[in-house]
């Protein structure tokens, strides 16, 4: 077939009309197309780039489902939704906007797209559907405020995933080291797959979703601050569970299929930490903001570390005959 424009009176491509056409490696949509079927281009595995006019307002699903050689997309701006299946494993997807417009992204619409390394999730999109982004190649991902529904599964398996990010005014969610919580930090909603070293769950945690830790492979402990969280199914795993002398509901020698370790009772020092979202661990005379304060500093004080707390700490002043200091009010 190889390239192909579509004649000028056409107004709808209908269901299915270009699937499995393995050898289309181009394709004109012109202005007078309006509406685009049920996977209409499933399956063309040559096709790498394509570009729908801002006249197509509605899109069936599993459009471009299993386009392999796909490699950039330009959507409609006046699009409202990214369906059910649309790129579901075009495995060399790289390029692509979401249109300002778009609320809500429908169950599986990236699944197994590994060269999606990078995506903006725009201010506006409300609802994320089941295993939108599994297995997709994203290292970082930023939720906005307006998404206040996550479907199971959104980020399950994205192996480079190191975290997931909230925006501060998001009245459902929110973030703490990279890892994704309900906004009342009742619920650890997902861990993202790629993350390294020790994770810590706050002590007001009751609930662990299903396959929150699923192939965490880089992750060796997870410290609870509180008593065991109810904890679905996590499917594979393999980190060491840590917890404080005192709190209930664990067991030994293994917990929800993992090895468990019973820490002494949580340090104030640690627990301040935690309280500021910083690691459990952090080294006390770091300054991880570069603020000239280090976090024992700050401690002592009973400072907000993630402040700036350069403009609170006093100023010495050395005279030939005099030193002085003075110190700043709040």
């Amino acid at each position: 077939l190889g390239a192909f424009t579509i004649p000028d009176t056409i107004t709808e491509i209908g269901d299915g009309a270009f699937q499995y056409c393995s050898a289309l490696n181009g394709l004109v949509i012109p202005a007078s197309v309006t509406s685009i079927g049920n996977s209409a281009f499933a399956h063309c595995y040559g096709l790498a780039e394509i570009v729908i006019p801002n006249t197509v307002t509605t899109m069936g699903y599993h459009v471009f489902y299993v386009c392999s050689g796909l490699l950039r997309v330009t959507l409609p701006d006046h699009l409202t939704e990214i369906g059910k299946g649309w790129f579901y494993r075009c495995e060399k997807l790289s390029e692509i906007t979401i249109p300002a417009g778009v609320t809500s992204i429908a169950e599986s619409a990236f699944n197994i797209c590994p060269a999606l390394t990078a995506l903006t999730i725009p201010d506006g999109v409300t609802s994320i559907g089941k295993s939108a982004f599994y297995r997709s190649g994203l290292r970082t991902i930023t939720l906005p405020a307006s998404v206040t529904s996550l479907e199971a599964g959104v980020f399950n398996s994205c192996h480079d995933l190191i975290e997931i990010l909230v925006a501060p005014d998001n009245p459902a969610y929110r973030s703490i080291d990279g890892v994704l919580y309900t906004k009342d930090l009742r619920t650890l909603v997902q861990c993202p797959s790629g993350k390294s070293g020790p994770v810590t769950v706050p002590a007001s945690v009751t609930e662990v979703l299903q396959n929150a830790f699923t192939y965490c492979d880089e992750l060796n402990v997870v410290r609870y601050m509180g008593d065991a969280p109810n904890f679905a199914s996590s499917g594979y795993n393999d980190f060491t569970v840590h917890y404080f002398e005192g709190s209930d509901g664990f067991t030994q020698p293994t917990w929800m299929g993992n090895d468990v370790v019973e820490d002494a009772a949580p340090t104030a020092m640690g627990t301040w930490l935690f309280d500021h979202e910083l690691p459990y661990d952090s080294d006390v005379e770091s300054d991880p903001n570069h603020d000239g304060v280090s976090l024992l500093m700050a401690y002592a004080l009973d400072l907000d570390p993630r402040e700036d707390l350069s403009i609170r700490m006093p100023v010495s002043q050395l005279g030939p005959d005099t030193f002085s200091v003075t110190f700043r009010a709040a």
